[in-house]
């Protein structure tokens, strides 16, 4: 069974996994529509958003709009652009010094996108036990 969190933060996504018996894997690339929308909690054994490493970005200046953004705030900031954007894998399969052992994060960087006149990108992370692959 696998397990995978998710965070926002501008302009990428990062998803944590943990590996049980095939190694972690992360998705490539990620659709808005299957980021879950729970928080993560390593009491759980389902994927979650994990916002601490989520944020949106000003792509003009490179200044953090919503740091530690949560899926409500992304999927707000982005509207109906969200549910279709592709996620892009960067780097490979992670991990947090602030994730319990066992916990691996895979970082996406998201479109651009515009809202209030300035062009933004969302940034999100997933963690998981197991394979982030079944997102």
């Amino acid at each position: 069974m696998n397990h995978v969190a998710f965070a926002f933060i501008a302009g990428a996504i990062a998803v944590a996994c943990a590996s049980a018996s095939a190694g972690p894997s992360c998705p490539s690339p990620l659709k808005g529509s299957k980021i879950p929308s729970a928080t993560w909690s390593d009491r759980s054994t389902k994927p979650g958003y994990y916002a601490p490493d989520s944020a949106v970005i000003n792509v003009g200046n490179g200044q953090v709009v919503n740091g530690s953004a949560s899926y409500a705030t992304v999927k707000s900031k982005m509207g109906s652009l969200f549910a279709g954007a592709e996620f892009s894998l960067v780097g490979g399969v992670g991990t947090a010094s602030n994730l319990p052992a066992g916990v691996y994060t895979c970082s996406y960087d998201g479109p651009r996108f515009r809202s209030g006149g300035k062009t933004l990108e969302a940034t999100v992370t997933v963690a998981c036990t197991n394979s982030c692959g079944s997102l």
